[in-house]
Parts: C-alpha cells; structure tokens; sequence
C-alpha cells in the first residue's frame, strides 16, 4: 500500500516549463520517477503526452514528452492545455448533482419540464435517464453527418439543441438497456444552465473551476477563441502525423480544456469531499442498472471499478487525436492524470499500469482458463452488429476462431486470453468477450479496448440471397425525414444504386440483405415497403443513431 512510498510524499510541485525541443521527459517534482512509463512517446519531431500522480494528496510527479505543436517544435509540459474529451462528463455530472442536492433540479423528473422544446412525445425520458446514459436519445454527433453537416463543417451547442429537439423517437425505450450517450450529456448542461440562471460555461467556472485555483480550466465554446499553451491535435499517418481538427463548439459531453495540475486539483477536492455536500454526493455515486440489468458502468461521468482490492473511479476521454483519464483512489487520496495529443496513447492502460506498480510492485498474473473446446468455437461463430453497418464475421476451423469485416473472407486468427474472451489486435489491447452460449449458440460479445470499457455487439442473422435479384430501380426516388428536415436522392445508375445529397455528394450503397444496403452517405440504408409490396420510405442509421425514418415523396 501507500505506506511503503510515503518517502515520495512530502515532495513538493516545482513545475519546469521546458523552452526548446523535447528530448525526453518535462522536468518533474519526482525526480523521474515515473519517466520511464512515457519513453515509448518520446520520439523526435512527433505529439506526445503528459502525465502527473498524486498519492495522499500531495502531486508527486509530472512529467510530459513529445510535442504539442509539431509545426513549431513546441513541447509539451505539465502546463500544456490539452482538450479533455468526455472527461468533461464528469463535471457535468457533478452539476447535476449539486442542482438536485439544491432542489433546483429533480432527477425523476420529465426532462421536457426543463426542456418544453423537444418534439419527442413518447414515454418519460427522466433526468436521470441523462445522467446514467439509458435515455434511449439517439447521437447527435451521428445525426448531424446524416443530416448534411461535413467534416469541416463547425457543430455547435445550438445546433446540437436543434437537431435533438426534432426528434421524435429513439434507440430504445428510456431505462430499458445502457447506451453511451453524448446527447443527453449535452442536455444536461443545457439543463444545469437554465436551471442555475447562468451559461453552462460560467457555472462551472464559478462554481468549481475559481474556488479550486483551476485557473488554466476552461469550457470551448468557440473554435476561434485563443486558449494559450494549448495543444493541436494529430493522427498517426503512414509517414509521421496530420492535424486531426476537432470543429465543434459542445459542452456537457465535452468541452473541457485543461491542465495536468488543474485536473488533479480537481481529483483531490473529490478524494477530500471539498465540494458540494452529503446529498449532492449521494446523487453523484449513486449506482443504477437498467430494466435488463446492465449497470450504468459510466453514470454520473465516473466509472466505479474494483480492481486489485482498490475501489478506483474514473472516466477517460476521447476525440480526434486527442486522449485523457483520470483516476482517483479516494481511500488513498491517490489519483493519475493523463492527457495526450496523439491518437495512439491507451491512456487506461498506461494509469492501471502504475497503480500495478505504486501498490502491487507489478502487474497481476494472467488468470488461468481452460481453452476453449470445438464445440465452444462452434457456439462463438456468426455474425455480430457492432453499429448499423458494422458487422464482424467469426468462424471456426475447428481449433481456432477466425475475425475479419462482413464479406472479407476468413480473416485472421484470434487468440484466446481467457473464458470466452479473444484477443483481436495486441497493439491496441483490441478484445471481443462472448456472451455465454445458450442451446449451443452465443447471442453477442462484448467489444473491448483495453481498460476503456466495452461495447455490446449482437448475433445477427443472415439470409442467402442473390443481389442481381434486386430491382434497384424499384427504390429509385426521393426520401426526405421530417426529423432532420432533409432529402436523398437515390437512383439507379449502371447496375449500381446511388445516393445522393446536395452537399455531401454521392455514394454507392453496397447490398447487404434483401432491401438492407450498407454505405452510400450514411451506414445502413433500410428500406420500408407498404402493403402492396410498394417502396414507401427507408431508416437510415448510423452509430448510436438508428431507424431514422425518410418517407418516399413525390
């Protein structure tokens, strides 16, 4: 536990701000004691990261490597700002709290009580259907492409409010299942502004961000605004990397902009309980399942996790090239922050690496399975819908799985790692888990990255069926969606069916399933036919987005 490194605690936060080019870890108050675990980031003229670790309320170390402008040869540092992604939940959640502790806001009320607006007239969506991502809303970052907007195009706050307010169905039914949820999020901030009389920006700001000294911490809600020591985003590319924008002006879901220092400020004053009061903390660790049993693993913007005999409780963000976590072990007054400016850092995996060292001395041993009989490989093979569109092939020799995209052949052998769980990419910590096999077939898996969390993807069925059989002209016409107050043209054009769009040109929808085409301008194109037999309308759908009726028009 702690009480062995306690030599480490009594050093104090001496930030060194480095000026030239970065060829190895940021000065840190440590003395480097944890530089080794940012090496494999250190690479010339590349992005990098930042790290820092608090134990008992004292930041012992903050390092960073690699660049935070690539253009200019800026470093990062412990002072850099970087993008925190959906990090920004957790602030929101805590909001919420704090309102509803205030009576301000209740969690069991309809959510239209505070937003008359919405169009949706269904059963309730409560606030705390937001909160514990179950509201059934379907994604707005998914409409908006579906509704013309292109990836240049900036997304904004209003926007985002539109495109939901016209909604009038959902996923799913509210409370009924777990669905990560960026529009509720961004409900809730307009929530928590409009029920505390101020911007959500500024609530924040005043409420949390200047009572805590966070003073480089700040909500984005204008892309041209100047944040200084701010890092650019990037991606990896074949030769080095490319700016990897992030044109949006959202907060609640996400927004947050922030440093290593101000992040565990923030940390300590949650291990500590130095904000809000017993209620509002009742609220915010409350844990909730849905009707069919799943827990809220992510609710309130922190996930509660068990591991190594230590209650830990996190959330992590992601967006472009950028990456943070953070995580605290309140018991300890112990939390690690991260944050990065390059798509390829599993930060999860670096952080429960260093608790596996600051408390265990290493990682834990491999638990032991037994592999998998043929039958049990029999069981696991199918096909499985991640997304509307996207769909996973697994089979079987006999002795190993095969995984490979919908139509790709065989694919690549995955080994196993443990009772019904395969691993599809080792440099991603890439897994899939199957679900226990009832009459000799499993009904889905569990999509994992590493320590980020998981995805549910279902069995599928498929029909044989021959393409050439298909009248595509049959689904020639023009489809519009009152929803989103938008129109496709689709038209049969040599042998191929087309979509298109006045913005976003055109795309050819690739058959799936009799009158089921993936592609074209959106993932999955579902067409609907009336009694007769007649094409009257097509769901399109994209991640998270589904079913989004266009009715054939004239």
């Amino acid at each position: 536990m702690l009480r062995s490194v306690r030599t480490f605690l009594s050093l104090s936060v001496v930030l060194v701000v480095a000026s030239g080019c970065a060829t190895g870890p940021a000065a840190s108050p440590s003395g480097g004691r944890f530089d080794h675990k940012l090496e494999a980031w250190d690479a010339e003229g590349a992005p990098g990261l930042a790290m820092a670790v608090m134990m008992e309320g004292e930041v012992v170390y903050a390092g960073a490597v690699g660049l935070a402008d690539v253009a200019h040869g800026v470093p990062n540092s412990p002072a850099t700002v970087f993008h925190g992604a959906s990090l920004t939940k957790q602030f929101t959640g805590f909001a919420i709290s704090n309102l509803a502790a205030e009576g301000k806001v209740a969690l069991d009320e309809d959510i239209k009580t505070y937003l008359p607006e919405l169009s949706y007239g269904g059963p309730t969506i409560t606030v705390q259907h937001l909160l514990d991502h179950m509201s059934g809303l379907r994604e707005a970052n998914s409409l908006a492409p579906m509704a013309g907007w292109g990836d240049a195009d900036v997304f904004s706050d209003e926007q985002r409010l539109r495109i939901l307010e016209g909604q009038t169905a959902l996923n799913f039914l509210p409370g009924e299942r777990v669905e990560y949820s960026n529009s509720g999020y961004g409900l809730l901030a307009e929530i928590v502004a409009r029920a505390a009389g101020v911007p959500f920006r500024a609530y924040l700001a005043e409420t949390y961000f200047e009572p805590l000294g966070m003073s480089q911490t700040q909500m984005r809600t204008d892309i041209t605004e100047v944040i200084p020591h701010r890092a650019t985003s990037y991606q990896p590319v074949s030769e080095g990397f490319v700016v990897a924008p992030v044109n949006y002006e959202l907060v609640g879901s996400t927004g947050l902009q922030t440093t290593l220092l101000d992040l565990l400020a923030w940390g300590k004053a949650l291990n500590e309980r130095a904000l809000g009061s017993a209620e509002a903390w009742a609220v915010f660790e409350e844990r909730t399942a849905a009707h069919s049993g799943e827990p809220a693993s992510l609710g309130r913007g922190q996930e509660l996790r068990p591991y190594r005999g230590h209650e830990t409780w996190s959330h992590g963000g992601t967006d472009a090239g950028y990456r943070s976590f953070l995580i605290r072990i309140p018991s300890e007054n112990f939390a690690i922050a991260i944050m990065s400016n390059r798509f390829d850092v599993d930060t999860a995996k670096l952080a429960y690496g260093i608790i596996d060292d600051v408390f265990h001395g290493g990682p834990a041993a491999p638990e032991p399975f037994e592999p998998a009989t043929p039958a049990q490989l029999e069981a696991y093979a199918g096909a499985y819908e991640l997304f509307p569109g996207v769909i996973f092939s697994v089979s079987t020799d006999g002795e190993e799985l095969f995984f490979a995209p919908y139509g790709a052949g065989q694919g690549h052998a995955i080994p196993q790692i443990g009772e019904g769980w395969f691993l599809v990419g080792g440099a991603t910590d890439l897994s899939i888990r199957f679900l226990e096999p009832e009459a000799g077939r499993s009904a889905g898996f569990r999509w994992t990255l590493g320590l980020h969390g998981s995805i549910p993807a279902k069995r599928i069925e498929t029909v044989a069926f021959d393409p050439d059989t298909q009248d595509l002209e049959s689904f020639s016409g023009r489809y519009f969606s009152e929803e989103l107050g938008v129109a496709y043209e689709v038209r049969s054009e040599g042998g191929v069916l087309m979509m298109h769009h006045h913005k976003k040109g055109s795309g050819a929808l690739s058959p799936f399933q009799p009158d089921v085409f993936f592609g074209g301008l959106v993932q999955e194109v579902r067409f609907v036919r009336g009694s007769r037999g007649e094409v009257t309308g097509a769901l399109l759908s994209n991640s998270l987005a589904d079913d989004v009726l266009f009715e054939r028009v004239e």
